[in-house]
């Protein structure tokens, strides 16, 4: 199985995922699957432990590289990207502020 296929699995919405909707800073909001992680909290590279914090997790043909203040909507929770965290060839993790 491809990791593509893998990844579908997790942003089933009947599964792990919601359907949320992304507004860019700059261009039209669109409908994408997210997972939305609470609580997580992550090791910086100089060892530092970053409070813990909500992650939303993005598919990476759906959104393609967000940027601080971009803003997404979960019913009538908004988050707005803090930062960019990681990105690979399936997913955009991002940090965000209710």
């Amino acid at each position: 199985m491809a990791m593509q296929e893998d990844m579908a699995d997790f942003f089933n919405t009947g599964e792990f995922a919601v359907s949320v909707t992304y507004f860019p800073a700059s261009g039209a909001p669109s409908n994408v699957e997210a997972i939305i992680l609470h609580g997580v909290s992550r090791m910086g590279f100089d060892a530092n432990i970053v409070a813990p914090h909500t992650e939303i997790v993005l598919r990476a043909d759906q959104v393609d590289a967000p940027v601080v203040g971009d803003t997404i909507q979960d019913g009538l929770v908004t988050y707005t990207v803090r930062d960019h965290v990681a990105s690979d060839s399936q997913t955009r993790t991002v940090i965000v502020d209710p």
